[in-house]
This record gives structure tokens, sequence and C-alpha cells, in this order.
């Protein structure tokens, strides 16, 4: 029986939760059996080395619920990446500013100064500033994963990362605001999932 190991095509379904300081669980995404995580193992990019590592020699059926420190997953919360922004940067190109856009608890992508996309949730719209937090949702939490192994195989040249349609991927939309949680996806702004 094929076991998980660099170049093996696996499918996924868990759940993920953030767990608080009283061990409090909170679902924050869920892959199922009929939308699993897929990725090649140890060819995918931005995939957290604990949660690589936990996953590491499971078969297909074998279950698996393991727990991820705030250092093993998303780091610290970091208050420098809560930024006021003036709220000009939100006008159309009439210089109206975008109210339907820009709202309390929306998740907008924005590009750095070197021209990276970054994902930040916007937390206050004032009259003269916009604040926008840039942590990752998951950032300072403990994260728990519990779920199953669908699939394991040999990886084909048709499964190498390419941005897959799962989370892995980056389809940030799909993934209510973040790519999930196992990916450190700060290349794409998505904030990740594995």
């Amino acid at each position: 029986m094929d076991t998980i190991s660099t170049g093996k095509y696996i499918e996924l379904a868990y759940k993920i939760y953030s767990v608080d300081k009283d061990g409090n669980r909170s679902l924050e995404y869920e892959f199922t059996e009929q939308v699993p995580d897929h990725f090649v193992y140890g060819a995918e990019p931005g995939l957290l080395e604990d949660f690589s590592r936990k996953l590491q020699g499971l078969s297909k059926g074998d279950e698996f619920k393991f727990t991820l420190n705030p250092e093993q997953a998303f780091g610290p919360r970091n208050e420098n990446l809560v930024m006021d922004l003036e709220r000009s940067i939100f006008n159309d190109s009439d210089g109206n500013f975008m109210a339907d856009m820009v709202q309390v608890g929306r998740v907008l992508t924005m590009m750095t100064s070197t021209g990276q996309p970054a994902q930040g949730l916007v937390t206050n719209v004032g009259d003269e500033k916009v604040t926008m937090d840039f942590n990752h949702r998951l950032a300072g939490k403990n994260v728990e994963y519990e779920g199953h192994v669908m699939l394991v195989r040999d990886a084909t040249p048709d499964d190498l990362p390419q941005h897959h349609g799962g989370c892995g991927g980056c389809s940030c939309d799909s993934c209510g605001g973040g790519c999930g949680d196992h990916h450190d996806h700060d290349s794409c702004g998505c904030g990740g999932c594995h």
C-alpha cells in the first residue's frame, strides 16, 4: 500500500479548527470527500513544514488529528500589519469612493510596494482612513486538523503544482476569504491552509 512520501499525489478530507486558550474549537474550513484537498507531497509550494511532517507515512484510510501552535502554523499576530490607509486609495477612476466594495468585514486584495498581492481584512472605514488587517486570519491561534486520507498514489506530470483547484492552489474565493488553512501563501496573499 502506498504511503504519503515525496512525489505522491494525495487527497485529504478534513476539518480545520481554530482553538482558543480555553480549548474551545471553532470550525474554520472543511475539505469534504466531494471537494477534497489535493496536492503532490513534497512539491507543493508553501506547505507548512509541521503539517507536512504530520502526514508523512500515512496511507489511504488513515485518520489524523493534530494541533499546530502559532509558531508551527501562521505565526503570532503582528500589529504592524494593521494599517490605516488613505481613503483616497479606494477611489475609482472618477474619484468616487468605492463604498460598495470597501466595507467592514470584506477581504480585499491590495498590492505591496514590491508589486506582490496581499489580502487584508477591512476593520474600519472612517472619513479619512480605511483600517486594514493584513495578518493571516489564523495568526496567533492554535490550529487543529482532523480528517482522513482518501487517496495516495504516484504523481503524474498533470498533478504537479501550477495552482490546482484545491486550497493549495490558492483559489481563495472558494475558501471563505483565505485558502483554508494549511499553506503559508503570503506570496499569493491568501494565507493558506496547510
